[in-house]
C-alpha cells in the first residue's frame, strides 16, 4: 500500500477535538464529496435535529476547495458537536482501482488512526444512514464489547447479516486488534489488485467469523 500523510495526527487532534466528555465515543463519517453531497447532508442534519452530545468527525475525500466552506457553514448551524477534515486522495487511484471502491476501504484505514490517537472508541456510520434518536445511550452500552457491529439476522447473505454500515471498535486491546487486522487485509486485498465492491463488508465478516 503506498505511504500515506497521517490525517488524524494527536496534534491534530488536541487541537481539534475536546479533551473532556465524549464518553460514548466517536461517529466517524466517511466518504467522498459526491456522497456527501447526495446523503452525508441529511446524516448531518438528522444529529442535528436530535442535538445528540456524541462528537462527529467527517472525513470528507475529494471535495474541491470552492465546496469546502459550505461543508463547514453547515457544520457549525447545526446543534451538536461537529468537526470536518478534508483530503485529497486522488493520487492513491492506482492499479486501475475504482474510486468509489477506494473510497469505502480506505475509510476504515483513517478510522483506525482516529482511534488510535484519541483513545476513544470509534463508531463507523455509513454516509446514507439517518438517526431518529440520540445514540448516546446504544453506543454507551455496547462499549462494554471489544467490538459491537449491527446484526440483520433476518438477511439471507451473510455479508448483510453483519455489515460495516454501523459498527465501534474499543482503541485499545483485542478491539484495536481486530481493526489492525482488518486494514491488514484491506492494504493487502488492494496491494494485489483483489479490491472489489464490498471488500471491506467481507474482510469485517470473515474477521468477526474466524
Amino acid at each position: 500500500f503506498p505511504v500515506t500523510i497521517a490525517l488524524f495526527t494527536r496534534a491534530w487532534v488536541s487541537e481539534t477535538l475536546s479533551s473532556s466528555g465524549d464518553d460514548e465515543g466517536l461517529i466517524f463519517v466517511s466518504c467522498d464529496i459526491g456522497y456527501f453531497n447526495s446523503c452525508g447532508l441529511n446524516l448531518l442534519r438528522s444529529l442535528g435535529r436530535i442535538g445528540s452530545s456524541v462528537s462527529v468527525v467527517v472525513h470528507i475525500m475529494d471535495c474541491p476547495q470552492s465546496e469546502q466552506v459550505a461543508v463547514i457553514e453547515l457544520a457549525r448551524s447545526l446543534s451538536g458537536r461537529f468537526v470536518v477534515a478534508f483530503e485529497n486522495c486522488q493520487k492513491w487511484y492506482v492499479d486501475g482501482l475504482e474510486k468509489r471502491v477506494f473510497y469505502h476501504w480506505f475509510r476504515f484505514i483513517r478510522m483506525r488512526e482516529l482511534g488510535r490517537n484519541t483513545s476513544r472508541w470509534v463508531w463507523m456510520v455509513d454516509a446514507d444512514s439517518l438517526f431518529r434518536n440520540d445514540p448516546g445511550p446504544l453506543l454507551q452500552v455496547a462499549k462494554s464489547s471489544d467490538i459491537a457491529v449491527r446484526g440483520r439476522p433476518c438477511r439471507l447473505h451473510p455479508w448483510n447479516q453483519l455489515n460495516a454500515a454501523f459498527w465501534g471498535a474499543a482503541p485499545s486491546g483485542p478491539g484495536a486488534a481486530f481493526l489492525d487486522g482488518v486494514c491488514g487485509y484491506l492494504a493487502s486485498a488492494h496491494n494485489d489488485g483483489r479490491a472489489r465492491w464490498g471488500v471491506e463488508t467481507l474482510i469485517v465478516t470473515g474477521k468477526q467469523i474466524g
